[in-house]
């Protein structure tokens, strides 16, 4: 029997919302995703069941197909990839400068109150943001701004490398061979193994030899 705090009935008190906003359920992913030319966005609800409460993480972001399809020829074996991956990734406790931040749901109340927080995140900044992210430029000016701080948009230090380069080289980012030595030193930094560091310098060298420009 369905209870207030399981998955389920979160994801059914929210699926009208996000339908209204182009969004459709994709229960097994645990998502609501909307398409669009060269991509989607995704809002992502990550949900851990306890006896008397259910903990909610929701992470958001977008995916952009030319980066990759780009990327993943370079980067099996890192981990973290995967067929459905996002371009840039974040959640509500790194957007909002909340450590640690979950929604929790244990009656009724909390449940109307986790669903409404939703919303009107969503409705006053979550799908702005989203939709930003759906632009090449938009994402590639983020994402490479300061490539060897913490990013709000990649929580994989190696793919934000391997995604940093292949935007820098869409976007014809003039400081392409220095961002290229930043996220070397990124790498470096993380302790990356050898053979990922040798899978980035070859992506680099296949960007610049198929010059997307």
């Amino acid at each position: 029997m369905s209870s207030v705090c399981d998955s389920d009935t979160f994801f059914k008190a929210l699926n009208g919302f996000f339908e209204e906003h182009g969004y459709e359920l994709y229960p097994v992913l645990n998502q609501f995703r909307k398409y669009r030319e060269g991509g989607f966005t995704n809002v992502i609800f990550s949900n851990t069941q306890y006896a008397d409460r259910l903990v909610v993480e929701c992470t958001f972001g977008c995916r952009i197909n030319l980066v990759e399809e780009t990327v993943m020829p370079f980067s099996n074996g890192v981990n973290g990839y995967k067929e459905e991956s996002n371009t840039t990734v974040t959640n509500l406790a790194n957007y909002l400068g909340k450590p640690g931040f979950k929604l929790r749901v244990e009656n009724t109340s909390s449940l109307e109150e986790s669903v409404c927080f939703v919303k009107t995140f969503f409705e006053t900044e979550g799908f702005e943001f989203l939709e930003k992210m759906t632009s090449v430029r938009q994402v590639e000016a983020f994402f490479n701004a300061n490539p060897t701080g913490n990013s709000m948009y990649s929580f994989n230090h190696q793919l934000r490398a391997f995604r940093g380069i292949t935007l820098a080289t869409i976007a014809q980012n003039p400081r392409w061979e220095e961002l290229r030595k930043e996220y070397l030193q990124l790498l470096s930094k993380y302790g990356t193994p050898p053979i990922i560091i040798d899978k980035f310098n070859r992506l680099c060298s296949h960007l610049a030899r198929i010059s997307l420009n």
